[in-house]
């Protein structure tokens, strides 16, 4: 059986990466807290990430669903999907995940969230990204290495 008959191979869910990062975070701030901002401009910097992840996050599922190909990362694609939010990012789940994990260091005021993340951004590179990129260019070939050479990983 061929790599792309099955998907990427995939175990871990990318979100529950960002949560066992922001968890991380989370406690690492119970031990030693640093210095970040309070409301309510922690409110507003929370709600100027959060709004874009969700638009970004649900125009990419949106994507998926027109292209009637399965968003999860541990399922085989049925199609190439680079419309939309995948004209500007090859991965725009990820950046709405980041987004939307940002939104969350600001509102619970943990800096360590920040620490954290760049961390966990490596891991999603290595671990996820990399093995989506090896299928889908298995899988649809010289379509996929073209739209690589026009569109970013990240932004």
């Amino acid at each position: 059986m061929t790599h792309s008959d099955h998907g990427p191979g995939i175990t871990i869910p990318p979100p529950l990466i960002y949560l066992i990062g922001f968890l991380f975070a989370y406690v690492m701030n119970r031990f030693y807290q640093i210095p970040v901002v309070g409301p309510p401009l922690s409110i507003v910097l929370a709600l100027l990430a959060v709004t874009p992840s969700a638009v970004l996050g649900l125009w990419s599922m949106l994507e998926f669903w027109r292209a009637r190909t399965n968003p999860l990362p541990h399922k085989p694609s049925s199609s190439l999907v680079i419309v939309g939010p995948y004209r500007v990012t090859r991965n725009p789940m990820y950046v709405s995940l980041a987004l939307f994990y940002i939104s969350f260091g600001f509102l619970l005021s943990i800096a360590w969230a920040f620490v954290v993340l760049p961390a966990v951004i490596f891991i999603v590179n290595m671990y996820v990204i990399r093995r989506e990129e090896s299928y889908l260019e298995s899988k649809f070939g010289e379509q996929y290495r073209a739209y690589k050479k026009q569109v970013r990983r990240w932004l």
